[in-house]
Order: structure tokens, then C-alpha cells, then sequence
């Protein structure tokens, strides 16, 4: 499977699954025009490479994502939010670079796949102990970049941080959190249906 691809894949079958009645479940209160913007915005600064240090490159849609996920979290209102979601990423962050830095060291250590194991932790923490999509893309974006990041300290040569193989990585991420929220939520609903029906029961008799 190329570079990319998985990326695309993934965003198309959310496009369709958001135009097809499935908007609060895919992205929650987010808007049709700001996912636009914000995708074009994106695409458009990927071309334009910013150089982060002597060995460490990052591609601008990379860059761009890093500061849009910035200012969401440090905007979450009231202030036990935002401090859930700050740790949240800071959480989510450790568990994907140790998740890589493990199959470094042993190339046994997989759960899933290489690919997959920091995504579904990502997804895991994210969709846990938080509930909006703003904040689920925001943790997702910087828990893969602080774990590349991270990883570049121990690699030899230039890294580039950015790439459609990172963004693989950043999109499932995504996906892998708002499908957990989803059955998560499903199971909330659930209970408090189970709920309500033995309150009803109990008041009939």
C-alpha cells in the first residue's frame, strides 16, 4: 500500500459517510465549511517545508496542523477541560512514541500491526477522556508529531516529519478515536435505556 493511501481512503469513506446522515458520528458539531477550510489550508501549505532543527524537517501541512491542534486546546473552556485535554494529549503522546520506540527495540513487539498499535492507542485515550471532535483531532495531530519528534532524537540523518506516511498515521488516529467515541457513546445510550427501563419496572410495582 503507497504512502497516502490510507489517508485518502479513510477521509473519503468519512466524506461519505457525512454526507450520507452520519455528520454528528464522523465529526461532531464540526461544520461542512470549516473541514474544508481547514483541508485546503492544509494542502496547501504541505508543499513548503520548514526546517526545525539540523536533522528535523517538517512538511507545512504537518506544521499547520501542530499549530491549529495548539490553539484548539489551549482554548478549551471551562478550565477542568482544558486540563483534561492537555493531559490527554501529553498521555496519548507518551503511549505512541513508547508504543514505537518498543517495536524499535524488538520488532516482536506488535500488538495489531506496526502501523496500527499507536493509532488504536491514540484512539483509545482520546475517546476516553474526552468528547468533542475538535478535541479528538487535536489530541490525535499532536500525539503523533510528539512521538516523531521524539523518535528523531534517536534516528541517524535527516527526518522528515510531514510526510503522506505520517499523515497515514495522523488520519487513523483520528478515525481510530471518533470509532471508539462512537461505541463508546453507543454503550452510554445503552446503559441509560437499561436504566430508565428497571426505574419504570421497579415504579409499577
Amino acid at each position: 500500500m503507497g504512502a497516502g493511501f490510507l489517508a485518502a481512503w479513510l477521509l473519503a469513506m468519512g466524506l461519505v459517510l457525512y454526507v450520507t446522515g452520519w455528520k454528528r458520528q464522523v465529526a461532531g458539531e464540526a461544520s461542512v465549511r470549516l473541514l474544508w477550510s481547514m483541508a485546503v489550508l492544509l494542502a496547501l501549505l504541505h508543499p513548503w517545508p520548514v526546517r526545525m532543527s539540523d536533522h528535523i524537517v517538517m512538511s507545512g501541512s504537518a506544521l499547520g496542523a501542530t499549530m491549529i491542534a495548539i490553539v484548539v486546546i489551549f482554548t478549551a473552556r471551562p478550565l477542568q477541560e482544558h486540563i483534561s485535554v492537555l493531559l490527554s494529549a501529553a498521555l496519548a503522546a507518551g503511549l505512541s512514541w513508547w508504543s514505537h520506540y518498543l517495536y524499535r527495540l524488538d520488532p516482536v513487539m506488535v500488538v495489531v500491526a506496526p502501523e496500527w498499535d499507536a493509532p488504536i492507542l491514540i484512539g483509545f485515550i482520546a475517546s476516553l477522556l474526552t468528547e468533542r471532535f475538535r478535541y479528538h483531532a487535536a489530541i490525535s495531530v499532536l500525539a503523533v508529531m510528539a512521538a516523531e519528534i521524539g523518535l528523531a532524537g534517536q534516528a541517524a540523518g535527516e527526518v522528515a516529519i510531514g510526510t503522506l506516511r505520517w499523515w497515514d498515521q495522523t488520519v487513523c488516529a483520528v478515525c481510530m478515536t471518533r470509532l471508539l467515541w462512537n461505541i463508546k457513546y453507543g454503550l452510554q445510550l445503552s446503559w441509560m435505556k437499561m436504566t430508565s427501563i428497571r426505574t419504570r419496572a421497579r415504579g409499577g410495582n
